[in-house]
This record gives C-alpha cells, sequence and structure tokens, in this order.
C-alpha cells in the first residue's frame, strides 16, 4: 500500500470521526434544551438518537461514551414516571442509580435501584461493569475491584473494565499511603494497576486518558525512559486526534513534579494546562497545585 494511499484512509477516517462526533454533540446539546424548555418527548428522542449512533459508530468500545448517555436516558424516563422502562431493564436501573447517587437526599434510593439490578441479573456484564463504578464512586474499592474483575471474565478484552479496575487499584494505593501501610502492598497495588493500563492501552491504542494514566505510573515506579516514550507518543496521539490534551498535560506535570521533582518545568506545565481550561477539572487541579506551590515558596522562600 503506497504512503499516498495510507494517507488518504487515514483522512477519511478523520473526516468520518468528524462527522458522527458532530452529529452526537447535536443530539446532547438539543436533548438538553429541550428537556430544559419543557419538551421531554423530544428530548427522549434526541438520547435515543445518541444512544443508536454510538452503538453503530464504537460498536464494542462504546462503554465509556455511551455510560453518560444511558444515564441521561434512565434519568428523564425517571423524570417523565416511565418506570417501567428503567425497571424491566436492570442496565438503565443501575445507570439510574449511578445519576441518583450525585444527590445525597437520593443516596438511599439510588442504593436500591442497585441492590435491585443486582439481585435480578447478577450475571449481566454490563450491570456488574457499573455496578462496579457505583461501588467505586461511593469509595468502596474492594467491592468495585470484586465486581470489575468478575465483569472482567466475561469481557476480558474490554478495555473499559480494565480502565476502571486500574482507577480502582491507584485508588487502593492512594489510601494504603495514607494508612502507611507497608511498602509491598503499596507496591503491589501499583503494579496491578499498571497491568490493567497495559491491558486497556493494548485493546485501543489510542486510549488517551489510560495511556496519560500509564505513563505517570511509570514514573512513580521510576521507569523513567518507558515513562518519557509513552508520553511522547500520549502527547502526539492527543494533538492529533485533538482530544483531551489537557489530561495529558496534567498528568505530565504530576510526573515532573513528584518523580522528576522538577517544579520550575511543573509549574509551566500547570500554568499551560490552567490556560486550555480554567473550569474544567484537570484546570481546577492545576489552579490548586498552582496555589500550592506558590504559598509553600512563600512559606520557606520568601525571597525566591
Amino acid at each position: 500500500m503506497s504512503l499516498k494511499s495510507t494517507r488518504c484512509d487515514f483522512l477519511k477516517m478523520k473526516l468520518d470521526q468528524l462527522e458522527w462526533r458532530k452529529g452526537l454533540h447535536e443530539h446532547n446539546a438539543l436533548w438538553d434544551v429541550k428537556f430544559l424548555l419543557g419538551h421531554e418527548d423530544e428530548a427522549l428522542k434526541h438520547l435515543l438518537r445518541s444512544e443508536k449512533l454510538i452503538k453503530e459508530s464504537l460498536s464494542e468500545n462504546c462503554d465509556k461514551t455511551l455510560i453518560v448517555t444511558c444515564g441521561n436516558l434512565a434519568w428523564i424516563n425517571y423524570h417523565m414516571k416511565n418506570y417501567t422502562d428503567c425497571e424491566n431493564d436492570d442496565v438503565l436501573r443501575v445507570l439510574l442509580g449511578l445519576k441518583l447517587s450525585c444527590s445525597k437526599m437520593l443516596k438511599n434510593e439510588s442504593e436500591k435501584l442497585v441492590e435491585t439490578a443486582l439481585n435480578v441479573s447478577p450475571e449481566h456484564p454490563h450491570v456488574m461493569r457499573y455496578v462496579g463504578i457505583f461501588f467505586r464512586d461511593q469509595r468502596s474499592v474492594d467491592s468495585a475491584i470484586e465486581m470489575l474483575n468478575k465483569a472482567s471474565e466475561i469481557s476480558p478484552n474490554s478495555c473499559f473494565i480494565h480502565h476502571q479496575l486500574a482507577m480502582c487499584y491507584k485508588t487502593k494505593k492512594i489510601n494504603l499511603k495514607r494508612e502507611n501501610r507497608n511498602k509491598t502492598e503499596i507496591d503491589e497495588a501499583r503494579d496491578k494497576s499498571i497491568y490493567h493500563l497495559e491491558m486497556a492501552t493494548s485493546q485501543k491504542a489510542s486510549f488517551i486518558f489510560a495511556m496519560s494514566e500509564l505513563a505517570l505510573q511509570y514514573g512513580e515506579r521510576n521507569d523513567l525512559q518507558m515513562d518519557e516514550e509513552l508520553f511522547d507518543t500520549t502527547f502526539k496521539t492527543a494533538t492529533e486526534m485533538n482530544e483531551h490534551l489537557q489530561v495529558v498535560h496534567l498528568n505530565y506535570t504530576l510526573f515532573q513534579q513528584y518523580c522528576n521533582r522538577c517544579e520550575d518545568l511543573a509549574i509551566e506545565h500547570y500554568k499551560k494546562c490552567l490556560t486550555m481550561g480554567p473550569h474544567t477539572k484537570a484546570g481546577t487541579t492545576s489552579a490548586w497545585k498552582l496555589k500550592k506551590i506558590a504559598d509553600g515558596r512563600i512559606k520557606y522562600k520568601p525571597d525566591d
């Protein structure tokens, strides 16, 4: 195959991606507007079109994108009192539980929904993976790991499940550090996180969130050559795809600050990350980190 032909195929793929993303963004924006205007039936139609578009375009890699749309579907059915639409679908029931768990007032109801879904469909792969996410959100990390491992036995090649397991083990590692547990336990949790990130990126080479997280964890394990190479690849991929570049900058900044101990370079990237979107999660984290660095310098290096 010629270089020209390969380039044309790549450009066609990028155009196809832009087309479906444009359609997806339109439906997601329209459902929100229609819902706020009180046109609930029209809002529901846009969500259903969004769901169909995601499934057709991403097939087996749709989980991470689909979870938000399906959560909104569950929520709007609940709001419209279409209870049977949620009750007859245990996946929707769990997703509604995830949505309601954001509210302290609805926490008990969300737990009942998740418990019911798990009792009715304990072996359903999507029920298991979303229940795992629910447990993780509730900070029940060991329960989340147990549930996601069961889901992984049914879908061993799911990059979504491997990524969720990796983040659970990362949380477990952080908790073990806070509890001053022994180094062996901490290293084991980190190694398991790295294993699942490697599995996720092997299944999906353009999984930017997993790639940047894996690069950061390599740095924590002092695999500095692998770390730098993977960050280079991740920056290139994120730039080419025009996706999640801010998240890559944040993880690279954390690597420079805590692994390389290069605070000046960390400050430079925190500033870049902040200017890319001050109100995003990565942006607010960058602002908080910059303030901590500034406070530390004022306290310990007032002449700096």
